[in-house]
């Protein structure tokens, strides 16, 4: 195996590690959105999300938006991340060939 050859497989076993990272951590946060709705002028704050057809909302405290918030970004950070680590994955594995790194 060449020296170029090595080092990509390497990279791509750092890839499949901080693949499994980012799912173990993607099942921590909320697949979830943050939505605020104006109610006879006062702002509430709800988490909405996806079951079947239907949106399900749930309110959410006025102290607690930040936090969600800040979970919900983080999701969408590694949503993103993952996605780009899945195409370099893919690249990688053209250039060496998927019989290659399973030696």
């Amino acid at each position: 195996m060449t020296i170029l050859e090595e080092v990509l497989k390497e990279e791509l076993e750092r890839i499949n590690r901080i693949n499994k990272n980012i799912i173990n951590e993607l099942k921590e946060l909320p697949s979830s959105y943050l939505s605020r709705k104006m109610i006879n002028g006062k702002e509430y704050y709800y988490e909405q999300k996806r079951e079947g057809n239907k949106i399900k909302s749930t309110y959410i405290n006025k102290k607690e938006v930040e936090s969600f918030s800040q979970k919900v970004k983080r999701r969408k950070e590694l949503e993103k991340k993952l996605s780009e680590l899945v195409k370099t994955k893919r690249q990688i594995e053209k250039v060496i060939g998927k019989d290659k790194f399973n030696e």
